[in-house]
C-alpha cells in the first residue's frame, strides 16, 4: 500500500512516543514546581498543569495537551532561570504535538485502526449457475 502512514504506531516507536508523553509530563511539572508564584493565579496554573499531566500520561487528547502545555511552558518562560531547559522542553512538547500519542495510549483506543471484514455474497458466487 503506497503512500499508508500508520496514525498510531506501535512496537518500538510506539514505545519511544510513550517515553516523550512521559518526558513533556514531567517537564510541565518542573516548569509549575519552579515558578515561585505567590498570586492568585496559582491554583490555576497548578490546576491546568495537573489536568495536562493527566492527559499527556494517559494519551487523551494528546495533540492538544501537548499544545496547551507549549504554551504553558511559554508563559512561564519569563520567570523560569533556565530558558536553554525551557527551551528544550518546548522543543520536546513541540514533537509531541507533530508525532502525536502513539498506539501505547487511550488516543489509539478511541480512534485507531479499525479490522473491517468483507464476505462475499453467497449469491455472487458462479456456482448455482
Amino acid at each position: 500500500m503506497a503512500g499508508y502512514v500508520c496514525r498510531f504506531p506501535d512496537g518500538v516507536v510506539g514505545a519511544g512516543l510513550l517515553v516523550l508523553r512521559v518526558g513533556g509530563a514531567l517537564a510541565i511539572v518542573g516548569h509549575a514546581m519552579a515558578t515561585q508564584s505567590t498570586r492568585g493565579g496559582a491554583a490555576m496554573l497548578y490546576l491546568l498543569v495537573t489536568l495536562l499531566v493527566i492527559a499527556l500520561l494517559a494519551g487523551i487528547v494528546c495533540r492538544a495537551a501537548a499544545l496547551l502545555a507549549c504554551g504553558v511552558v511559554i508563559a512561564l518562560l519569563a520567570g523560569s532561570g533556565h530558558p536553554v531547559m525551557s527551551a528544550g522542553h518546548l522543543a520536546l512538547l513541540v514533537a509531541m504535538v507533530l508525532l502525536g500519542p502513539g498506539a501505547f495510549s487511550l488516543d489509539a483506543r478511541l480512534h485507531g485502526r479499525r479490522v473491517i471484514h468483507i464476505q462475499a455474497d453467497k449469491r455472487d458466487s458462479d456456482d448455482g449457475i
